[in-house]
């Protein structure tokens, strides 16, 4: 039989140098993952910003002359609450029905939600804020390419916008627009020959617009913006259990005065205990393993 004092006060150090070295190595995992993510939230933030700077005044000219060429209000009930972030887009196009121009107004919508969304997602906002306006952007600007893109839209908004008896041949790259300067300049300067009062120079405006949305939701993808910190606290959970098994309760059998109605523990009672102890531990020690073993596997898929 080994000596119990030898025994619990060996097996408390042990478990307490074992749960060191693994909140040791832990804690070296934790600080790369969060340089890692917080880096890469970084850049995808510079990246909005510059998304922001370039095309804001562009959608805020494009939606101004939508608006005067569709004749329809930009304030009011309805279309104050169009503009609202979280609405979908059928929600937006059934509000849009109430208006004699629904492909128009819903269009003007997504202008002014994709400039809301750009001002505030590049603002100090709680990552899971981002993530959910970083797909609003994503949704909307995709809508928005369609809208004027698709042929059959474009052929619609063509309609709504000029002379129901007018039918030119091509009317995505007639002119429906005043000469915009925010749009030709973007378009001279990206050396697309397109006009940017028309619905094709609109489409590379906004086709590319998208494309940059997009790739901000790919950059996102490696940011803390969407990975989690989970696995470490289950790491954490097992460690706290085996420090309570190992350590707590194997220091707690040294105590120099116990109880009176402690029992006598001797002999094959004695054993058993020691082996208890000695499953329990390797057993807590297994599951932590295990849990470790997990946040070294999302590690790598993460880096």
């Amino acid at each position: 039989m080994v000596s119990p004092a030898w025994f619990f006060s060996t097996l408390a150090q042990a478990t307490a140098a074992s749960i060191g070295f693994i909140l040791a190595f832990v804690a070296a995992l934790y600080s790369a993952r969060k340089s890692q993510t917080a880096n890469r939230k970084f850049r995808l933030m510079d990246h909005l910003r510059e998304v922001e700077e370039e095309f804001d005044p562009l959608l805020e000219a494009m939606s101004n002359h939508l608006a005067a060429k569709g004749e329809f209000p930009v304030a009011g009930d309805t279309i104050s609450q169009m503009k609202d972030i979280e609405r979908d887009q059928d929600e937006l196009e059934n509000m849009a029905q109430e208006f004699k121009t629904p492909k128009a107004v819903k269009l003007y919508a997504n202008l002014t939600r994709t400039q809301n969304i750009l001002d505030i997602i590049v603002t100090p906002q709680p990552n899971r804020t981002k993530e959910e306006y970083l797909q609003y952007l994503n949704f909307t600007t995709n809508n928005m390419s369609e809208t004027v893109g698709m042929a059959k839209n474009a052929l619609v908004l063509f309609a709504e916008l000029t002379d129901e008896d007018y039918d030119p041949d091509d009317p995505a790259r007639e002119a429906i627009f005043p000469s915009i300067e925010e749009t030709e300049i973007w378009l001279e300067k990206n050396f697309i020959n397109e006009d940017g009062n028309t619905l094709v120079g609109w489409k590379h405006i906004l086709d590319e617009l998208n494309h940059q949305t997009r790739r901000g939701g790919a950059m996102a993808q490696g940011s803390d913006i969407v990975v989690s910190f989970d696995e470490y606290q289950h790491v954490l959970d097992r460690i706290a259990v085996l420090f309570f098994i190992g350590v707590v309760l194997p220091m707690s059998f040294l105590l120099a005065e116990l109880p009176i109605w402690w029992p006598e523990i001797s002999g094959l009672t004695l054993t058993a205990i020691e082996i208890g102890f000695l499953a329990a531990i390797s057993w807590g020690t297994y599951r932590l393993i295990n849990a470790v073993s997990a946040l070294v596997d999302a590690e790598s898929k993460i880096g």
